[in-house]
């Protein structure tokens, strides 16, 4: 695809196959990296906006929550405990939902699609790597034996 702005062109291309990226190499190195950048990161997306800082740990985990709550109630009904009336088939639609959407986001990133099945270990963890950004704060960065201040 060709772009020309005031006379100069440029290229853009679709690379999927001829890059690709790895910034972690373990989960530990992704939980390390993750947890450093959730929270500060979302603290810059609101500079000026003390309310939406205020938010900020709210917004981290209520998606997460969305994904993990339903699949938690389904195991909790399954496992004999009683839900209110209604709540177990809502429990089963929405997780059948949400494995399907990760299954098609798996098959869109060409990697099996059957792995979308562990969402819910996924948002855990993600909820664990959010939780401990919140828990580290503001303090100054670490990252691969180097200490960065935060301003």
């Amino acid at each position: 695809q060709r772009c020309v702005s005031q006379g100069r062109k440029l290229w853009f291309a679709h690379a999927t196959t001829l890059i690709e990226t790895r910034m972690y190499r373990s989960l530990a190195h992704l939980i390390e990296g993750w947890s450093k950048n959730i929270y500060l990161g979302a603290l810059r997306s609101f500079p000026e906006e003390p309310v939406l800082r205020g938010l900020v740990p709210l917004l981290l985990a209520a998606p997460l929550l969305f994904w993990l709550l339903p699949p938690v109630g389904l195991a909790w009904s399954l496992s004999g405990a009683a839900l209110p009336d209604g709540l177990a088939a809502a429990a089963v639609v929405a997780t059948t939902l949400s494995a399907v959407f990760w299954m098609l986001v798996c098959y869109g990133m060409k990697i099996p699609p059957w792995y979308g099945l562990g969402f819910p270990l996924g948002a855990a963890v993600v909820l664990f790597i959010a939780a401990r950004s919140l828990v580290r704060g503001r303090r100054a960065v670490e990252w691969k034996g180097r200490t960065y201040r935060v301003d």
